[in-house]
């Protein structure tokens, strides 16, 4: 997906935009995507010796080795995608502004004030912190902070190098175990093996949009010349292959993996679910209907018993819980939320919202079981067990902890 393309769809799914009357159909926005990104793809073939050719269902084996530890994977629910991270990136433009060089990691550096961008866990009391500081010296520089003690202390690790600043681009991050872990941030993508000693570029044809990781598997979704493509390779090391699905299209996409399963919400032409209970060892994705509006899509957000959907309108969204039995969606009754509302699920019948100005947990009859205020809206919703819980405020400065289920939380923000 192209930036005009981006911008549109933010105009489209952020309530406190007004629509304008002449706006080109999202069709046609699709179809000059296509040809755009097309020039972007070969522009950047053409400037970079890093990118490699990547063979549909062959490995790529990139930078492989490091410790392979599987440790307890990230069960927490995935980082919004699509609609949602844009939202994310006109929330992040008013408080930054383009920058004209880069940074080499050359180790840890303390944190001393750096936005919260991203976070993943990989134990109950352990979280891994992804920061931005505007004001250091070589312009960002990426900041990298672990606690196990679930944010009492943190450790300064070595972040990845930061690569082609652009206004308004996020770095996030996923790790899969204790030692093996990705970081995107516009078109690149870096992994480590060695629990964050040292990062290596990986090469792939596209920008990465999504990491997800769980069962000793990691997901990436690409958005590629022909639209958003689905990869996956094992947790210990980079052998990317191409997993066969049909056309996603140019809408978005949302990714979601468990221990028992893999769930893909497109909304381009397809507008499906598609999902693998790893049944065999090469994905196998049967599809279903999607609860959400095709070319608005949403974000899923699943557990290792239930499956969430928040769904954009245009004009508000709502939440949707998949009945396991029945095998479909459910509407919840909420009140009225923004397009760009968290959503994280907590376990088979709650899940927690970031709205306004509350963190609300809610079952699936709409009922609210909790309600914590707050001064703000939150960009991320998280749950590592039905107890315990990560939040990050829509001003990339507050990290919320809760270990109880939602009814409270506590500021574990690094310093």
């Amino acid at each position: 997906m192209d930036q005009l393309e981006r911008d549109l769809r933010d105009t489209l799914t952020d309530p406190r935009r007004g629509l304008p009357g002449d706006l080109v159909s999202l069709d046609g926005v699709h179809r000059g995507a296509r040809s755009r990104r097309r020039r972007r793809i070969a522009a950047a073939a053409s400037s970079t010796a890093l990118l490699l050719a990547v063979v549909v269902g062959t490995p790529l084996l990139l930078f492989g080795g490091g410790d392979s530890s599987t440790g307890l994977p990230a069960t927490k629910s995935p980082k919004p995608s699509a609609a949602s991270s844009h939202q994310k990136q006109a929330l992040r433009a008013k408080h930054h502004h383009s920058r004209s060089t880069s940074g080499t990691s050359t180790g840890p550096r303390p944190w001393a004030g750096a936005s919260v961008d991203s976070v993943t866990a990989v134990g109950v009391d352990s979280i891994i912190v992804l920061g931005s500081d505007t004001a250091c010296a070589d312009g960002e520089c990426l900041a990298l902070a672990r606690t196990d003690d679930g944010g009492a202390t943190y450790l300064a690790l070595t972040p990845p190098p930061l690569s082609q600043p652009v206004q308004g681009a996020i770095p996030e991050l996923r790790f899969g175990s204790n030692t093996d872990g990705w970081a995107w941030y516009h078109d690149s993508l870096w992994s480590t093996h060695d629990g964050a000693k040292s990062w290596h570029t990986v090469s792939v044809a596209g920008r990465p949009e999504q990491v997800e990781a769980a069962a000793g598997t990691a997901w990436l979704l690409l958005d590629a010349t022909s639209g958003t493509t689905l990869w996956k390779s094992p947790v210990g090391f980079d052998a990317w292959v191409e997993v066969p699905l049909p056309p996603l299209g140019n809408g978005p996409v949302s990714l979601a993996v468990t221990p028992t399963a893999a769930y893909v919400l497109s909304a381009g032409s397809s507008n499906k679910l598609f999902t693998d209970t790893y049944a065999t060892d090469a994905p196998v994705f049967t599809s279903s209907p999607s609860p959400c509006q095709a070319d608005l899509g949403g974000v899923l957000s699943a557990t290792a018993d239930s499956l969430w959907a928040r769904c954009s309108t245009g004009t508000s969204a709502g939440v949707w819980h998949h009945d396991a039995a029945s095998g479909g969606w459910r509407p919840v009754p909420t009140d009225a939320m923004s397009n760009g509302t968290a959503i994280g699920a907590r376990d088979s019948n709650t899940v927690g919202l970031g709205l306004t100005d509350r963190l609300d947990m809610v079952n699936q009859s709409g009922t609210v079981l909790s309600s914590f205020p707050t001064a703000r809206p939150f960009t991320y919703v998280g749950f590592t067990t039905p107890q315990v819980g990560i939040a990050i405020g829509d001003d990339f400065t507050t990290l919320l902890r809760t270990t109880d289920g939602g009814a409270h939380w506590s500021d574990i923000t690094p310093n």
